[in-house]
């Protein structure tokens, strides 16, 4: 039950990494040209 609940939030946290970059890729040039 341990495991499983590790690699939940293991799997949860892979999909916040991947929506920070994704934000990241579409903010950055709106803040570079703010810049």
């Amino acid at each position: 039950i341990g495991d499983n609940l590790y690699r939940r939030c293991e799997v949860v946290a892979m999909e916040w990494v991947i929506l920070d970059v994704l934000e990241y890729e579409c903010f950055s040039p709106t803040t570079l040209n703010f810049l």
